[in-house]
């Protein structure tokens, strides 16, 4: 979770046996940082266009530079989200994740 959020942890196991399994999935993180992302993103979208025909709520009137989406508030239109792009192990007990900025690779206006 810290490796896809690009937070710090620290994880102490005193099995040494539990490595190799957590070794294994640390490697496939950036797989699944990935789809996470783009479900994530997916999942926004879905609510901008229910949101874009309710005509019951308060139309979305922001837009995500980075992301060329509709969001709530000024304050999501900076947000940029980081992908987790590799995973160097250091040692045997650290790693070092790499990020990349996300883009939308829509080329479309926003949803209004």
């Amino acid at each position: 979770a810290a490796l896809m959020t690009a937070r710090n942890s620290i994880g102490v196991d005193i099995e040494e046996g539990m490595f190799s399994s957590v070794r294994e999935r640390i490697r496939r993180t950036p797989d699944m940082a990935q789809r996470s992302v783009e479900q994530r993103i997916e999942r926004h979208r879905t609510f901008t266009e229910r949101r874009a025909t309710d005509q019951q709520k308060t139309q979305l009137k922001y837009v995500n530079r980075s992301l060329n989406m509709l969001v709530m508030s000024r304050h999501e239109a900076d947000l940029e989200i980081l992908v987790l792009e590799k995973v160097d192990e250091l040692r045997k007990d650290e790693f070092r994740g790499h990020y990349r900025l996300f883009a939308s690779t829509s080329s479309m206006e926003p949803v209004r």
